[in-house]
């Protein structure tokens, strides 16, 4: 299955907001894990969740009316037509940032493996309608000679997006490190963290997967985060 397949690249989501006036600018890296050559394209695309109205816009369309095509935790027994009143929507696409098909020019045509190449879109406005932070930025590759077929994506929500986390400390300050190294069972990350910062751990094999997660919340200081590998 598609979610079963290994990643050709590594996505990343970085970005800058500015609340008092809604400029998002989104900023998308992509790391190989081979080389590739072709016509790749990187999109940023936003979502919401947790929206709501009240005019019959809103309303849903109910498939499950009545009962006639079976059970479906409940929507049988409500009418053909949901009250806005009783609907509230999540991932609802908000923008589209590269287009349908990704930006043109995102991704040069060859790309070595290990190398990080990073793009920027151009700077989109939230409404004061949408709450940013309800919002997701997902990141797209996708594959221009193809269709534009998606080959990897990856998500964060704004407010991820826009604190630095374990990989902008280890790449940009070396604050962290990993001992033992390399390891059987268990190793530990040890950070120094000269202020306050949101800390999330992804893992990858070798070919790309992504194969552990965790959000450590803001963390502060001197930080020892155990890291079994016996589990995966």
């Amino acid at each position: 299955t598609r979610g079963q397949e290994e990643a050709v690249a590594v996505l990343d989501i970085t970005a800058d907001f500015d609340e008092s006036n809604g400029q998002l600018t989104v900023t998308v890296s992509a790391t190989p894990m081979e080389d590739m050559s072709g016509s790749y394209r990187l999109n940023a695309i936003l979502s919401e969740d947790g929206v709501s109205g009240t005019n019959s816009g809103y309303n849903q369309t109910n498939y499950y009316a009545g009962g006639g095509v079976g059970a479906m935790a409940g929507y049988e027994f409500l009418p053909g037509s949901i009250p806005a009143a009783q609907m509230v929507y999540d991932h609802v696409g908000r923008a589209l940032l590269g287009g349908f098909t990704g930006a043109s020019g995102s991704l040069p045509a060859d790309m070595t493996a290990g190398e990080t190449y990073s793009y920027t879109f151009t700077t989109y406005t939230i409404p004061s309608s949408m709450n940013w932070e309800n919002m997701h930025i997902a990141a797209v590759m996708h594959d221009a000679n193809n269709n534009g077929r998606s080959i990897n994506a990856w998500q964060k929500t704004v407010l991820e997006a826009t604190t630095v986390g374990t990989k902008d400390v280890i790449v940009n300050h070396d604050l962290a490190r990993v001992a033992p190294n390399p390891f059987n069972d268990v190793t530990n990350v040890y950070l120094s963290l000269e202020a306050p910062a949101e800390v999330n751990m992804r893992v990858f094999n070798a070919v790309g997967q992504e194969i552990a997660a965790r959000n450590y919340g803001t963390l502060n200081g001197q930080q020892v985060l155990p890291f079994d590998g016996t589990r995966l």
